[in-house]
């Protein structure tokens, strides 16, 4: 509360005061202060001066006041941020040019490793990114992550940021620390006037960063409009990754239907394997996406495809809980694998009872046991026991009422046969 006092009626001592005083923009205020020994260079809690608060503000006057009273253009806050960061994301021009003129470092590093060109970048100031690159900016500074500036424009939708600073030589397929160029943030993003403004400036569509391409991040987004600007340049669309996912794998594994259905209809491969033995439909009954698994169906996925432990797509739903389509796997409700080793999440009850359901609806032999001797019902808690008996009772109940609807006549001209 005291504190609070403070800022709104300028108690405290006279450095707060004139903290206050700054961000009003209480230009005679601040002159008074500094005339009865306030510091031009106080820092507040934050370790901010005066001088980045009438930057951050926009007070132009008051920022050359601070200036010719001797402030240090050069004091950062907590994040390192100077008043050039500052005026840069905020868009004041006149007051960048001041602060350059006075000696600012046009590419000091904040605590993320971020310059001045960074931060305009990514707001989209492009009369500032102009300004900055005019005066010597280093064009491809990259941050801690090895973001560089088009990176950020690029992730923020900013294209006019793009043209300006390739034109200025950006390196259009600057990786940062995962790889990533600044066409893959824009297919992650789903930007497709950026997008096709760097493959026009020459970027490169192949272009992979650890693991994926620009067409397995659009993929996996279901950015239909992205992929289909790759397919007019040409893109393979089977192309796997480092694992040989391939983009219609990240787009089951992602559940995205639509994108699914669309490479398809392209000619994607529905069979292909990556390098565990896993295909889309695998990707797809393991992460419960009924959507995708019954497009992967209608377009003739082999049902009972193996991975490289022998769990089908039948198996891998089962472990993890996922499933809830019908009888859509019926052929494979008795396969045994040779492994019950599965790199995906442990089901939740509510998930292993949809699941049980599921195989024992599609006919999965209840007995049937795994390498270690075990059935269904004995990996289950007592919940899921208990569910064992309850939907054993439920099974029988309707198949008794089935046969009581056939017709006596009906067993009759069979005997007779």
């Amino acid at each position: 509360m005291r504190n609070t006092l403070k800022q709104v009626f300028g108690f405290g001592n006279p450095g707060e005061q004139l903290v206050v005083a700054s961000k009003r923009g209480d230009l005679k205020r601040v002159r008074g202060l500094v005339a009865r020994g306030a510091s031009v260079n106080f820092k507040d809690k934050d370790d901010a001066t005066p001088l980045i608060y009438a930057s951050k503000y926009g007070h132009l006057s008051l920022v050359k006041e601070l200036l010719a009273q001797g402030a240090d253009l050069m004091l950062a806050d907590k994040t390192n941020c100077t008043p050039l960061h500052i005026a840069s994301y905020k868009g004041y021009l006149i007051i960048i040019l001041v602060l350059l003129a006075h000696g600012a470092s046009i590419d000091a590093a904040d605590e993320s490793g971020r310059t001045p060109l960074h931060w305009a970048s990514s707001w989209g100031r492009i009369a500032i990114v102009k300004e900055l690159l005019a005066r010597g900016a280093p064009v491809d500074s990259a941050n801690k992550k090895g973001n560089t500036p088009l990176h950020c424009a690029s992730a923020n939708r900013h294209w006019d940021i793009v043209h300006e600073l390739q034109a200025q030589g950006a390196a259009i397929d600057a990786g940062n620390v995962n790889g990533y160029t600044a066409l893959h943030h824009a297919a992650f993003c789903g930007y497709l006037d950026v997008f096709k403004k760097l493959i026009t400036c020459g970027a490169d569509i192949h272009a992979k960063n650890k693991d994926d391409t620009p067409l397995h991040v659009a993929a996996s987004n279901g950015h239909l409009h992205v992929v289909e600007e790759l397919m007019t340049h040409g893109i393979t669309l089977d192309v796997p990754n480092e694992f040989g996912d391939t983009p219609l794998h990240r787009a089951s594994w992602h559940g995205q239907a639509e994108m699914v259905e669309r490479l398809l209809v392209h000619g994607a491969k529905i069979d292909v394997a990556n390098t565990d033995g896993s295909t889309p439909l695998h990707d797809a009954a393991c992460k419960g996406h009924v959507d995708v698994v019954k497009v992967l169906l209608a377009h003739g996925a082999p049902i009972d495809a193996r991975d490289l432990n022998g769990d089908t797509a039948l198996h891998r739903a089962s472990m993890n809980g996922q499933v809830y389509f019908d009888q859509e796997l019926d052929t494979m409700a008795n396969s045994t694998n040779k492994s019950r080793k599965v790199q995906c999440p442990p089901a939740t009850f509510n998930g292993q009872v949809q699941v049980l359901k599921v195989l024992l609806d599609a006919g999965a032999k209840r007995h049937l046991r795994n390498e270690d001797g075990k059935t269904a019902r004995d990996l289950g808690n007592s919940a899921v026991d208990a569910w064992f008996d309850i939907y054993r009772n439920i099974a029988n109940k309707k198949l008794l009422e089935r046969i009581s609807k056939i017709p006596t006549r009906h067993f009759e001209t069979h005997v007779a046969s």
